[in-house]
């Protein structure tokens, strides 16, 4: 599998859903390699998932239906299986989910669907009928936040769940990468999210917060000779004043209809 390289990416500031499903239907065979098998890498999906998983844990509802949108290639799609009865896997990108449907096989996996759909209009899942929905780096892709907010509400039962990962728009690292690696957002909103910022859209919408955690010094993709010996810095920035300002931000809402 040939690696990507960012400074390739056809990179652009999207104006609409269709502009961020054809940037990933370009390079889904590849997505997986985006970085390589490097220690920031790993050392980044692991922290992501650790933060995802605790707010599972302390908010989600335990079995149930979940709906991930912007599944991709599902990169945590076998560890999130155990712990929902069923999860239904959205995605705009049907080349993203062709990718996913052979991990799933290869996988063994039996309770997952898989729907290729636009995120802020998912009509196969009715109303009320869902109990926790998720997504990593979706949000800051979305051009109209609202709409979305909007279909996770007319998804969720009352007193379901959203739980989100995405850039903590608090962080200084996305006004530097470009400079220090050469690379700028991928067809993304070019809009950062900070809790704040994240509260003042999903509380007018009924949700109310449960669950913030801003965490991460180590960017995939980083060298080894920084990666490394930030790691070891991480435990304690994520115990200091220091914590708002990394680079990752879990969150997670609670619908009150």
């Amino acid at each position: 599998m040939t690696k990507i390289n960012e400074k390739n990416f056809s990179t652009k500031n999207s104006k609409s859903e269709s502009d961020v499903i054809d940037f990933y239907d370009k390079y889904a065979k590849t997505w997986d390699s985006r970085f390589g098998n490097s220690f920031s890498t790993n050392h980044f999906l692991y922290r992501r998932w650790r933060s995802f998983e605790d707010a599972i844990k302390l908010s989600s509802p335990h079995r149930g239906l979940a709906v991930e949108l912007g599944v991709g290639t599902g990169v945590y799609i076998s560890k999130v299986s155990s712990y929902f009865d069923k999860i239904v896997a959205v995605d705009g990108s049907q080349k993203m989910l062709d990718e996913l449907d052979k991990k799933i096989h290869d996988y063994g996996i039996k309770n997952i669907s898989l729907i290729q759909s636009n995120a802020l209009d998912v009509r196969d899942i009715s109303e009320d009928s869902v109990d926790c929905v998720y997504f990593f780096g979706l949000i800051e892709h979305i051009v109209d936040v609202k709409k979305f907010i909007e279909e996770i509400r007319r998804m969720l039962k009352n007193n379901g769940i959203v739980i989100g990962v995405t850039p903590n728009g608090s962080s200084p690292w996305y006004s530097l990468r470009k400079i220090l690696r050469g690379t700028g957002k991928h067809c993304s909103t070019d809009k950062y999210y900070t809790a704040n910022d994240l509260d003042s859209y999903f509380e007018v919408a009924g949700f109310k917060r449960i669950y913030t955690d801003q965490w991460g010094a180590v960017p995939a993709g980083l060298s080894d000779l920084i990666a490394k010996p930030l790691s070891k810095a991480e435990v304690f920035l994520e115990r200091s004043p220091i914590k708002k300002y990394l680079g990752g931000l879990t969150f997670g809402y609670k619908l009150i209809k």
